[in-house]
């Protein structure tokens, strides 16, 4: 222990108060990664999503279904500024996570934009335990880390 630890527990003791020990160092905590199921330009892409919330619906857990594309600068703002938040990975690991890539419009990815009304990319929204699909929140644009956290927050 350093010098002046100990002056600071002379010091304490001659004022008859008692010097704290230095605060041990906690081991980080290791970073939430966040697990998408991603479907897009592969054939059954519509099939693969089905699958996913069917066994989501069993499992009792929400989903979470973020439409986006490569070539969309709002998506990959997402990304790159939100997706990567403490908070944000913290709140959506409540979630199975499914990625729809729209970069090619196969005949499944423009059937499943058409079954959730997905008119601009990035649209987010989310799919309770049920299977049932949540008005609210339904994101359709870039948002900031804080407005994403309280839209979810309304869950």
């Amino acid at each position: 222990m350093g010098k002046a630890w100990m002056f600071s527990v002379a010091l304490a003791g001659a004022l008859g108060c008692q010097a704290a020990e230095p605060a041990a160092t906690k081991a980080p905590r290791a970073p939430v990664s966040l697990r998408w199921v991603t479907v897009g330009k592969e054939l059954g892409a519509r099939r693969v999503f089905d699958k996913t919330l069917a066994q989501a619906k069993k499992d009792r857990r929400p989903v979470f279904v973020d439409f986006r594309a490569d070539w969309c600068v709002a998506c990959n703002e997402l990304d790159k500024h939100v997706f990567t938040q403490g908070p944000v990975k913290a709140a959506l690991s409540k979630f199975v996570l499914v990625r729809v890539d729209a970069t090619e419009e196969t005949a499944d990815i423009m059937a499943l934009m058409k079954r959730y009304s997905v008119l601009s990319l990035p649209t987010l929204m989310v799919i309770d335990a049920g299977g049932q699909v949540q008005k609210d929140p339904r994101i359709e644009s870039y948002v900031e880390a804080d407005e994403l956290l309280a839209a979810l927050a309304k869950l």
